[in-house]
């Protein structure tokens, strides 16, 4: 852009003086903007992790002052948001693995109980095991046929 333009025509543009321009120009950064680059690093590795891609930003900060840096949940938050990094969503369960919503009747809630569902598939388990016994170790063991029904 410098090619194109001159200092003063970009000053100008963005309406800045030319003295201003050379006062910020050999600036280094704050150590506030040196501080937030650590923590996007820090960010960044902490949800590369497998285990903690899921983690939004009260999570992260956590994560963040165990590792020993000063970071509020909303600090955190904003670095997460300027890296692009957002929570990752879980795996949803199937219609088949959830439990039925329960019907509440005054009081009561009725639902099917665990210890029903338990029992069906401890019963559908037993059904498919054949006990053996060794005369060579006194021991039982088990030989399990089949799938499930």
């Amino acid at each position: 852009m410098r090619e194109e333009y001159s200092i003063s025509e970009l000053c100008e543009a963005l309406k800045i003086s030319r003295s201003g321009y050379y006062v910020w120009l050999p600036r280094t950064r704050s150590l506030r903007a040196e501080q937030n680059l650590e923590l996007k690093a820090q960010i960044r590795a902490i949800h590369g992790h497998r285990h903690m891609k899921g983690y939004g930003s009260p999570r992260m900060t956590r994560q963040l002052r165990a590792r020993g840096f000063c970071c509020s949940v909303n600090r955190g938050a904003r670095l997460m948001r300027e890296e692009g990094i957002k929570a990752g969503s879980r795996a949803r369960m199937n219609s088949s693995e959830r439990l039925p919503a329960p019907v509440s009747r005054g009081r009561e809630i009725l639902a099917l109980s665990i210890v029903e569902r338990v029992k069906s598939f401890f019963e559908s388990f037993l059904r498919r095991v054949i006990w053996t016994h060794s005369r060579k170790d006194s021991k039982n063991s088990a030989i399990i046929m089949g799938q499930p029904t």
